[in-house]
């Protein structure tokens, strides 16, 4: 399978609850393969009064192989959701004449 660029948004929200302090989010992508690598890392403030944090982003990905990967994220190194993207690799025809419709 040839490289395939995407862009992808990723939207994360998180209410602080019992939380307080500064938190490290970390977006991870899992390949097919089980390798990963980290995409982003950011600090997160909590402070206690039900307020969330959002963090809205696009990662720019490129996928190598069909298959099913997981989109990590971990606050303070603990993987809290995680959010499958499927790559599936069709080849198309791209030269040619194409057929007529049937009348």
């Amino acid at each position: 399978m040839p490289p395939i660029n995407q862009i992808v948004t990723l939207v994360l929200s998180l209410v602080d609850g019992e939380a307080r302090g500064s938190f490290e989010i970390l977006i991870r992508l899992e390949q097919p393969s089980g390798l990963s690598r980290e995409l982003v890392a950011q600090q997160a403030r909590f402070i206690g009064e039900e307020i969330s944090v959002n963090v809205i982003g696009q990662l720019q990905l490129t996928f190598t192989t069909s298959g099913l990967y997981w989109i990590d994220i971990l606050l303070d190194g603990q993987r809290i959701t995680r959010v499958p993207y499927r790559v599936e690799y069709m080849r198309t025809r791209t030269s040619g004449p194409l057929a007529a419709p049937p009348q």
